[in-house]
């Protein structure tokens, strides 16, 4: 087994390796419903300023394969 393929399976509930399903528990549904619930919100705060929910949430979706 390579690196890659441990880190695969370790990242998936059922050690299958293809990945994670997006049911209700997962990162990205936990995500949509923060978003959804407070979208102003700050979601990042870095040195000299802070991110919403909403903005954090748009820029990821433009960066996404």
């Amino acid at each position: 087994m390579t690196v890659d393929e441990g880190r695969r399976r370790d990242a998936c509930p059922d050690g299958s390796g293809t990945g994670p399903d997006a049911g209700p528990d997962s990162l990205v549904a936990a995500w949509k419903a923060r978003v959804a619930k407070n979208p102003e919100g700050i979601a990042l705060r870095f040195f000299d300023g802070a991110l919403s929910a909403r903005e954090v949430d748009a820029a990821s979706s433009r960066s996404a394969p």
